[in-house]
């Protein structure tokens, strides 16, 4: 399913696009590698489109067509980004298996291995879904 990509600290499935985090060996810069060959959503990830659409957590009009799953070892997290503009917003993360802190704001800081600072926090719970509108365009 998708394109597998071994990060630091994570395993990365693509889906409906590839993106591409930093200048790869053949010179292609972030973000969507347009010609890039990758498997389609699987039928359950349009199931679940589906039902946040209808739950009203994302809009009829901006259905996703590409999906990153992140997969976590225990202790490991992502440290603060900005998610690439070639991605549609709005933009949706969900927690499947624990919580997880989402930092907002300039200026996000790295306290030590793992753990950083951001003026705007938002506990995700287990299970939770969360839209991120434009207005963080």
């Amino acid at each position: 399913m998708g394109k597998k990509r071994q990060l630091t600290g994570r395993v990365t499935i693509q889906t409906g696009c590839c993106y591409n985090y930093s200048k790869d060996k053949d010179g292609n810069p972030p973000g969507i590698i347009r010609n890039a060959e990758v498997e389609p959503l699987p039928p359950m990830f349009k199931q679940m489109i589906k039902r946040l659409v209808r739950w009203h957590v994302l809009p009829a009009t901006c259905i996703p067509d590409s999906c990153i799953v992140n997969i976590y070892d225990e202790g490991d997290c992502i440290p603060p980004h900005i998610d690439h503009h070639d991605f549609a917003r709005p933009f949706c993360t969900i927690s499947f298996l624990s919580e997880c802190d989402i930092l907002f704001g300039p200026n996000l800081k790295i306290l030590e291995a793992g753990e950083f600072y951001g003026p705007g926090r938002i506990r995700l719970p287990t299970g939770f879904a969360f839209s991120i509108s434009s207005l963080l365009n």
